[in-house]
């Protein structure tokens, strides 16, 4: 098994402690920064550098609310394409995936109503990108949500949540990254992680680190906007969202 952490502040000030801990990969957010009320939560370009440079393996996980109103398959559209674009802002390299949590423990009738189309809008949104790289979805939440998203092709790795309450969690194998009991010592705390061969892990690639912090104006920026500038985009270049 390969080890890691996950953890919601900017880790890479603690690079040295991570090094003494000796794991492999640090989970870290994506997330609107708009909408977000902790924008602290979310990995920085800095960040995905620092921590790429000292040789860390990182798996971007979105989240924004973790409530079953949030869950539509119109808000997996715009997630998907926010999340999309702030994957290349990043410079996350192609073949890498982003997970989506579902951070809660959800019912079948949750799941069909509300989580199943919004992961089929983060496919879709994903599929429609065709001027980019290639993404994976993956999904963290319980060994239920997991293992029926994964089943639907509607996500190639799963994060199982340390919720083992939840439905599916307790005898749920197929996992790709397994969290654990979180972890209160200093300077920081974390959750600690397992993950298997594969799990969608990235470190940026700095052929081109000159351009690495280039693009720090798109926090100002709005999904309308991104949305306006892809259709311009697509108008220029001739090509056409996949019809759906």
């Amino acid at each position: 098994m390969i080890r890691g952490i996950d953890a919601s502040i900017n880790v890479a000030q603690y690079i040295s402690d991570l090094q003494a801990l000796s794991v492999t990969f640090i989970g870290r957010y994506y997330s609107n920064l708009r909408l977000t009320r902790n924008p602290a939560k979310i990995l920085t370009p800095r960040e995905a550098h620092d921590l790429s440079l000292a040789g860390f393996t990182i798996v971007a996980v979105w989240e924004l609310l973790a409530i079953p109103e949030y869950f539509s398959a119109e808000q997996g559209l715009a997630d998907g394409e926010y999340a999309y674009k702030y994957a290349t802002e990043i410079r996350q390299p192609e073949d890498s995936a982003i997970y989506f949590a579902v951070d809660f423990d959800a019912s079948q009738t949750l799941f069909s109503q509300r989580i199943a189309p919004y992961f089929d809008g983060l496919s879709r949104s994903f599929a429609a990108s065709t001027n980019g790289p290639v993404y994976s979805v993956g999904v963290y939440g319980s060994g239920a949500v997991c293992a029926a998203l994964k089943q639907a092709g509607l996500a190639r790795f799963g994060w199982l949540s340390q919720s083992s309450g939840w439905q599916g969690s307790q005898r749920y194998q197929d996992w790709d990254i397994r969290q654990g009991p979180s972890n209160a010592q200093p300077p920081f705390q974390f959750d600690e992680d397992v993950a298997k061969d594969e799990f969608g892990g990235f470190r940026l690639n700095f052929q081109n680190t000159s351009e690495l912090f280039a693009t720090t104006s798109y926090p100002a920026q709005t999904l309308q906007s991104v949305r306006k500038k892809k259709a311009i985009n697509r108008r220029g270049t001739g090509t056409t969202r996949p019809a759906k």
